[in-house]
């Protein structure tokens, strides 16, 4: 369970999480299992007001560490990090819950652009991977389009930062959104897409058809994987 924010950590705390190699931990190579470890132990750490000042834009920056292991390895072999991109998912969305964009000096930072790029390019991978066994990673798409939607509310000029890699995006947004129309678990993320469907100003795509309303049509491609 996360901690509330407002729970002060004490200096000997702060003192002792700056001093924690979260960065060398993050880029090294390190199992999967161990991986999730650290990214837990931060996503817990940082839900205390005052750690996130010895952790990000500091000497290193666990944020651009992050950005770095999602585009580097997660994007590049998906299945096998599926697990720490679900922890990556958590940290993520704990840490732009939490803090405003001020507060992470995120300001002339190129963290967020990473960030965006490394979420999109490593979702629409596991959209390609998945299309067919949606069933294997409903958790990663769950919490993976609900951070998608947090970052276009918390980033200054989302769809700026989105430039180098807009096909993608536009890719995985459309994606989404079959998924609203063929399977019921992501039927509330419907409403979402119209605020993520910022690329074009026609969105009678959007109304063609309407959210799938069972889990029938689930169901069975369920039984016919199996």
């Amino acid at each position: 369970m996360v901690n509330s924010p407002n729970i002060a950590a004490s200096a000997n705390l702060i003192q002792f999480v700056g001093e924690i190699p979260f960065v060398h931990l993050i880029n090294g190579d390190h199992s999967v299992e161990s991986l999730c470890l650290v990214l837990q132990l931060l996503t817990n750490f940082c839900s205390h007001k005052g750690i996130i000042s010895v952790t990000t834009h500091h000497d290193v920056c666990v944020l651009c560490a992050v950005a770095h292991l999602v585009l580097l390895k997660i994007s590049t072999s998906p299945m096998k990090y599926l697990n720490i991109m679900i922890k990556v998912e958590d940290f993520l969305s704990v840490i732009f819950t939490l803090y405003s964009f001020a507060e992470l000096r995120l300001e002339s930072s190129s963290c967020p652009t990473l960030i965006l790029q490394g979420i999109v390019t490593s979702l629409w991978k596991f959209y390609e991977i998945g299309e067919k066994e949606v069933s294997t990673l409903k958790l990663v798409f769950k919490k993976g389009f609900t951070l998608l939607h947090l970052l276009s509310r918390y980033f200054p000029n989302f769809k700026e930062r989105r430039v180098a890699f807009e096909d993608c995006y536009i890719s995985l947004v459309s994606g989404i959104l079959k998924l609203t129309k063929e399977n019921a678990f992501f039927k509330e993320f419907y409403d979402l897409i119209h605020d993520l469907w910022d690329f074009q100003d026609d969105t009678s795509e959007l109304d063609l058809d309407e959210p799938c309303e069972d889990s029938t049509q689930n169901d069975v491609s369920s039984q016919n994987n199996s």
